[in-house]
């Protein structure tokens, strides 16, 4: 099974990929950078998918963490 990693702060979003992966793998969803990074040094996860704008920070803050 897939591990997918959602960083989204917007309710609707959340529910949107959840529909739409649902049957794709687990999903874990962290609504802020902060939460994503910890998510990240517990986790190894196959698909992280990243907002643009959230509450603190950018996505793209936390792309260039990951390469």
């Amino acid at each position: 099974m897939h591990k997918i990693l959602l960083v989204e702060d917007s309710l609707d979003s959340q529910l949107l990929v959840r529909t739409t992966l649902q049957d794709a793998g687990t999903l874990s969803i962290a609504q802020t950078l902060k939460e994503a990074q910890d998510l990240l040094q517990k986790n190894a996860y196959d698909l992280v998918l990243i907002d643009v704008t959230l509450p603190d920070g950018s996505g793209f803050e936390l792309c260039s963490t990951l390469v």
